[in-house]
């Protein structure tokens, strides 16, 4: 999810972050398999997780192939999944996915990338992924892989900010290091928003906005990227999880709370198989 980045504040209870699109580089239904062939893929990747976004988006909502899911969240020390982000992703899928047999949760971390490049680009994040991911769909399972990265986006600046991508059918990146930038003036706000643009990456593979599942009714949102092509995949309802503009608003209790999805992309969901 590309956040552009034009202001940042606390005024009452709202917390405001002015997002776009996704990486204008990595558009949503881009194709998968980033310089890798079948000799040089983990061992056991039979391809079923190497197509584009969107692809697996039935899969994932309905129990049609896979009755179970497993997500393997990856990240280098101080990026690791924080059990928060877990438990809200965890609770998301079982409102929304049917996965009789239950969702198996993978937490590890890997070593720090050993080269002296200070951004990523997304073909670096394919590349760490064919390292390090162990959980692959076969059988009645279906595997999702997420890494919380150490680093920027290479298309990140002071005022332009990549904060996640949903690459491929089953693999998320999230920017762990531009979401603690973006909230080190409110820190207690960092944890809802990695949790927030999680599940809005989750989203996107779970076919969200017209990117897989089809809408019910038209709402799907389209901004110019910086090629200045119109890219949709976003909501068009206001305050929406899923819309290009993230609102954080503070309850009675001063805590930062994660949007949800409108009943629109709810109903997109549920007609593709989703609760």
């Amino acid at each position: 999810m590309k956040f552009i980045l034009k202001y940042i504040t606390i005024i009452g209870f709202l917390f405001i972050i002015s997002c776009s699109t996704d990486d204008d580089g990595n558009p949503n239904r881009m194709a998968g398999a980033d310089n890798q062939t079948p000799n040089n893929l983990p061992q056991g990747n039979n391809r079923l997780n190497l197509r584009i976004t969107g692809d697996s988006a039935n899969e994932l909502l309905s129990d049609r192939v896979y009755k179970s899911l497993t997500i393997e969240f990856v990240g280098v020390e101080g990026t690791e999944a924080s059990q928060q982000a877990i438990d809200n992703l965890n609770t998301f899928i079982q409102i929304r996915c049917h996965k009789p047999n239950g969702i198996r949760l993978i937490n590890k971390t890997i070593p720090k990338p050993e080269d002296e490049d200070d951004k990523y680009t997304i073909q670096e994040i394919a590349r760490l992924e064919n390292l390090h991911r162990t959980a692959f769909s076969e059988g009645d399972d279906i595997a999702v892989y997420i890494f919380f990265a150490d680093r920027e986006n290479e298309n990140s600046t002071e005022t332009n900010v990549v904060l996640g991508t949903a690459y491929r059918n089953t693999s998320i990146v999230v920017y762990d290091a531009t979401l603690r930038r973006l909230t080190r003036r409110a820190n207690d706000a960092f944890p809802n928003v990695k949790a927030a643009t999680l599940i809005h990456e989750f989203c996107h593979i779970l076919g969200l906005v017209n990117i897989g599942t089809p809408m019910v009714e038209n709402h799907e949102a389209f901004e110019e990227n910086n090629n200045g092509e119109e890219v949709g995949g976003h909501c068009n309802v206001e305050g929406c999880l899923m819309s290009a503009q993230a609102n954080f608003r503070r309850n009675i209790f001063g805590q930062v709370e994660i949007a949800e999805l409108d009943p629109l992309c709810i109903q997109d969901l549920q007609a593709n198989g989703g609760k």
